[in-house]
């Protein structure tokens, strides 16, 4: 085997990229925190999605994510958002003009044609 030689410019080089290795393998890794979902109470997650408990309770019969904790619920926030997003949104209901109602005139046999009025 031959030998290399280094230039002391490419021995400074070469010895900070090892120590810099060696500070990020011996500095303590920090939790992966993005992998835990956020649980909050049922009165946070309404907070959140701006509607009322009641709401949450019947979107919890409706199929909206939870967390059994035994004798209390927690929802995972992320979740939660999602399911709503993806849920149907409910329209308001399409206002339809009366027809044109034919009514008969006092006079027989002449029709006129009359709009209904609204109640």
């Amino acid at each position: 085997m031959s030998e290399v030689r280094l230039s002391d410019r490419d021995l400074e080089a070469l010895a900070e990229r090892v120590a810099i290795k060696l500070v990020g393998a011996l500095r303590p890794s920090e939790p992966d925190t993005s992998a835990a979902p956020e649980l909050v109470t049922k009165a946070e997650v309404a907070h959140a999605l701006r509607r009322s408990t009641p709401t949450v309770d019947r979107w919890v019969t409706e199929g909206m994510p939870f967390v059994d904790m035994g004798s209390y619920r927690l929802y995972d926030l992320a979740a939660c958002r999602e399911w709503v997003a993806a849920r149907p949104k409910p329209g308001r209901p399409v206002r339809r003009e009366q027809p044109n109602i034919i009514a008969t005139s006092p006079i027989v046999g002449v029709e006129r044609r009359t709009r209904a009025r609204r109640a």
